[in-house]
């Protein structure tokens, strides 16, 4: 007997996709290319000689058979979602699969289903977001006069500070500028850049050595390169004393050859990428001197200074030793950050550029082109902003007055197949200036009528932007009392899309937000997929938690904090949450 319909048949569900396979017997699918033939005679213009049946079917047919065949396959597709009470995630996907027999016609259709969003619970909000309330609420008169300063620097004309003037944030520096190379010594440590590290594992670069790592104290959190320097990450947590105290050995011991009455300098870069030092903990190196045999017949220690956040080449350390021990062969070099009292550490520590070698071999080359000399103009707690300065000088600065001289040595920037080299740079502070006020001038250039509506309309821009954060951190805490749930990757997809695009216009532009200044293209890139899913979470989480009444989603907005904003400003009115209000001016 001869099949008269089409029959669906669903295929085993995958996580959100659904599919299904569509058998179109042919003697069905002929008749539905007729009945597409008959609508393509009617619509002949008028006047034109009727075609021949059959010299159509010749000419369209084959067209014809397979526009029928997907417009059957898109409307079992829509049947199926409508009988079914399906919510898909995208337009259904088509495939044609080969032939059954008799020329029976075999289409699959699939989409991804919108998943079932499990609804956190909306009470109690005011406790959990009780510190992004605070954060938001608070320093606004600091970010006011943050927002000002680019405007008095661009239309405000400059003063000059007087000479007894310390060099400040928010100052501008005028510097001269020179470089040489530096012709330094060979290098004793054999490992200085720490090759070999691996995170994963918590194993260290070779031919070094990390105290209490199998006691779960210290571990190797990372490797890379900062300021064209190698460099490792150390990440130091749990409970520390005098005695069980962070400790890295840089060498073997009694390794690096040396013999009584040589003249050693160990250098470096080190710094606190995350965490803090307890108070009272000192930093210090010690020289270990070993016999023939390895035996340790003395040790030589230095107070170093204490690494704090900020730039690793803005944070060097050296000491200096001379061997004295009798029958020394070797000495072994060994960092130290040693506790005042017992307590909880938890802190990240870099280093980068170790060195030890033979003191007083330093010698200067000559003036390096690689480091731009003669006048440079630095402004001072804005690194972005003075980017022909070599790394870490510009922090070096505040402080300092006019007719100073810093001298700074710093790595330059790396040549591939070249080994690392390095350079001095010698600072003079020629000039310091600030922008001039913000008063009704300034203000009248920008267009208002006087001071007090330029700081109206900044304050209601800085409102804006602190309400964002603080409904973002609502987002965060609603996704984290949803817990996880699985999300359609074609919705991610094209989340992803825009961001990338917007990271590309600002990575060609050079204009990259402040928190993505200090990572590379493609660490920025590699964070984009998990910002498109967060995004798409917290779309569907919230269209989830709309209610009669609420304002549609924003569709010229992006981010889910602004697209949802009415959603969101009335959840925490009705947390009792108050937007960001602004200090009085």
């Amino acid at each position: 007997m001869t099949p008269t319909r089409a029959t669906i048949l669903p295929l085993p569900p995958n996580g959100l996709e659904r599919s299904f396979v569509l058998l179109i017997p042919a003697p069905v699918l002929a008749a539905a290319a007729e009945r597409q033939l008959q609508r393509l005679r009617g619509n002949l213009p008028a006047g034109a000689p009727p075609e021949d049946p059959a010299a159509l079917a010749a000419r369209f047919g084959h067209g014809v058979r397979d526009a029928a065949a997907r417009a059957m396959a898109l409307d079992a597709a829509q049947q199926v979602i409508r009988t079914q009470k399906l919510r898909p995630a995208e337009p259904p996907r088509l495939e044609f699969l080969p032939p059954g027999p008799e020329d029976e016609v075999r289409a699959r259709f699939s989409f991804d289903l919108l998943p079932e969003v499990p609804l956190p619970a909306l009470d109690g909000l005011a406790p959990a977001l009780a510190a992004a309330a605070a954060a938001a609420g608070q320093g606004m008169a600091e970010a006011l006069d943050a927002a000002l300063l680019p405007l008095r620097r661009a239309f405000a004309p400059e003063r000059v500070l007087p000479p007894d003037h310390a060099a400040a944030p928010g100052d501008a520096a005028l510097l001269e500028v020179s470089a040489v190379r530096l012709l330094r010594p060979e290098n004793l440590l054999r490992n200085p850049d720490g090759e070999g590290a691996i995170a994963a594992r918590n194993q260290v670069p070779a031919r070094w050595a990390l105290a209490w790592r199998k006691e779960g104290l210290a571990r190797v959190a990372g490797s890379g390169v900062e300021g064209g320097l190698p460099c490792v990450d150390f990440r130091f947590e749990g409970r520390v004393s005098p005695q069980v105290s962070p400790q890295l050995a840089l060498e073997r011991a009694g390794e690096v050859p040396a013999q009584p009455g040589d003249r050693l300098r160990f250098e470096g870069y080190w710094s606190l990428p995350a965490g803090q030092l307890p108070e009272g903990m000192r930093a210090s190196v010690v020289l270990e001197q070993r016999g023939a045999d390895g035996t340790l017949l003395d040790r030589l220690a230095a107070m170093l200074p204490n690494p704090g956040p900020g730039a690793l080449l803005a944070q060097p350390f050296a000491a200096q030793f001379t061997v004295a021990a009798p029958g020394t062969t070797g000495v072994h070099p060994v960092l130290r950050l040693r506790p005042r009292d017992e307590g909880e550490v938890a802190f990240t520590l870099r280093l980068g550029g170790a060195r030890l070698s033979h003191a007083g071999d330093t010698a200067e080359g000559e003036p390096d082109p690689a480091l731009r000399r003669g006048r440079v103009l630095a402004r001072l707690g804005e690194p972005e902003a003075s980017p022909d300065l070599p790394p870490g000088l510009l922090e070096r600065l505040e402080g300092l007055r006019v007719g100073a001289v810093l001298v700074h040595d710093t790595v330059l920037p790396p040549v591939p197949g070249q080994p690392r080299g390095e350079a001095r740079v010698r600072a003079v502070l020629r000039q310091l200036r600030q922008p001039g006020p913000a008063d009704d001038a300034l203000a009248r250039r920008l267009g208002h009528p006087d001071l007090a509506a330029l700081r109206r309309g900044l304050s209601a821009q800085l409102r804006d932007a602190q309400a964002d954060r603080l409904r973002a951190a609502l987002v965060e805490e609603l996704l984290q009392r949803a817990g996880p749930f699985a999300v359609p990757q074609v919705l991610v997809d094209a989340a992803h899309a825009p961001l990338r695009a917007a990271l590309d216009a600002r990575l060609a532009a050079g204009r990259l937000l402040p928190e993505e200044r200090n990572s590379s293209p493609e660490a920025l890139h590699a964070a984009l997929p998990a910002r498109a899913e967060r995004a798409v979470r917290a779309d569907l989480l919230l269209a989830a938690l709309r209610q009669p009444g609420d304002a549609e989603p924003s569709a010229a907005e992006t981010a889910p904090e602004r697209r949802h904003a009415a959603l969101l400003d009335r959840l925490l009115a009705e947390n009792g949450v108050a937007l960001p209000g602004m200090e009085q001016d």
